[in-house]
């Protein structure tokens, strides 16, 4: 604790609350809210395939929607390869990443590809 020129008490404890105070509700609003940016914090995805095919993005589907959370979700239900190529984690990525991002509304039903 010190005293300025003006008599007054300064308190560095009490000088650094408020802005505690601040930092402590300005990150939970962070929390409560998505980022300025619209940038996801996290990612769930669910990726559906056939057994009896190599995956491929032929007939493929993908659904991203925002959580309440702010968790990006992600279907993603892959069709078939049309080269026998193997699909990349890069290429799926890739692929998922064109895709808007929209508002949760319920649930929807995604039809799987024959």
């Amino acid at each position: 604790m010190c005293v300025d020129g003006d008599g007054r008490r300064e308190d560095s404890g009490i000088e650094g609350a408020p802005v505690k105070a601040i930092a402590k509700r300005l990150s939970r609003l962070e929390d409560r809210f998505a980022p300025a940016e619209r940038k996801p914090r996290d990612y769930f995805r669910i990726v559906l395939i056939r057994l009896d095919r190599i995956p491929g993005l032929e007939g493929a589907t993908c659904h991203r929607t925002w959580w309440p959370n702010h968790t990006v979700h992600e279907s993603v239900v892959l069709g078939r390869s049309s080269d026998s190529h193997e699909l990349t984690k890069e290429e799926l990525d890739q692929w998922v990443a064109g895709f808007p991002i929209e508002a949760e509304d319920g649930i929807r039903c995604i039809p799987l590809p024959p």
